[in-house]
């Protein structure tokens, strides 16, 4: 492997990379796998395999990451997708230094320090809450620096699920219902997640997401571009604003994945490097060091 490891959080999910290979559903499951050339963990095991997949293949770490990654977004939209941001940590081989992609979504231009004093739910529920999305950007850069595979080849497993469709996992439909009221009353999650008559989905049924396979076909075709300068951003800032939000599409031109130094501690002898701010990163090493 071209790659030690890589850590990639998108929309604060976890994803560990060359490590193991986990399970989601109604329990966890604690799997100990043995490698020896590299192993894909994500919280859902269709995106883990696709990893796998990338790095038999003759991909990388990064490679892997991004294919998962954006298998992530078509089949767990509650926790992560092309609407959100995150981070990714890299450490590339021959003791190179590490780096931390910062993509988080940033705010509108037009955003001010008081603009939620009045309500503070707009803060996380509505259009006043949307920021820049942020994953595209971060994904290429990393890819464009580190990766191996061709881009449109990382999204291609993920824009056949989305069109072709998947099963909906017992995760997916739990939180669902934590927010049936929305998804019945959404012409977008109505659509996707609802039989047609007022019912969600149940586990299992079949879910299919045509329009984000297109995204994402454009964007594996045109690169960031497609999502930040052209239709597709046009697309989301007229919907924001419609809905009383302020993003532009110069919001989303100037739009820049940030790559920061990362910072590290020793734990028992083993060499411990994390995510500086604005990540908790600082957090883990403080704790590290507590219990040595």
């Amino acid at each position: 492997m071209s790659f030690i490891g890589i850590i990639a959080w998108c929309y604060m999910l976890p994803f560990w990379v060359l490590l193991a290979q986990a399970y989601v559903g109604s329990e966890t499951h604690s799997t100990l796998i043995t490698a020896r050339k590299g192993a894909v963990a994500t919280d859902e095991p269709r995106c883990s395999a696709i990893g796998a997949d990338v790095l038999r293949e003759g991909g990388n770490a990064v490679d892997a990451a991004v294919a998962s990654t954006l298998c992530i977004g078509v089949l767990q939209a509650h926790s992560s997708g092309i609407g959100g941001g995150g981070f990714m940590l890299v450490r590339p081989s021959h003791n190179k230094r590490p780096l931390l992609i910062d993509f988080r979504e940033t705010a509108a231009q037009a955003a001010t320090s008081d603009m939620f004093v009045s309500n503070i739910t707009n803060a996380s529920v509505g259009p006043l809450a949307s920021g820049v999305p942020g994953e595209i950007a971060g994904l290429y850069s990393a890819h464009s620096r580190f990766g191996k595979l061709p881009w449109h080849r990382l999204f291609e497993p993920a824009i056949a699920l989305a069109r072709d469709g998947f099963a909906l996992s017992s995760v997916v439909h739990y939180n669902l219902e934590r927010i049936k009221d929305v998804v019945l009353n959404s012409p977008g999650f109505n659509t996707t997640y609802t039989d047609g008559h007022g019912n969600l989905l149940k586990v299992g049924d079949k879910v299919r997401r045509p329009e984000l396979a297109d995204t994402l076909e454009e964007i594996a075709r045109d690169g960031p571009n497609a999502f930040y300068k052209g239709r597709i951003a046009k697309s989301l800032v007229k919907t924001v604003q419609e809905r009383g939000g302020i993003l532009t599409t110069d919001d989303f031109a100037l739009y820049k994945a940030v790559e920061r130094t990362p910072i590290e501690t020793y734990y028992h002898g083993r060499r411990v490097i994390t995510g500086s701010a604005p990540t908790s990163g600082s957090v883990l090493l403080n704790m590290l060091n507590v219990v040595e």
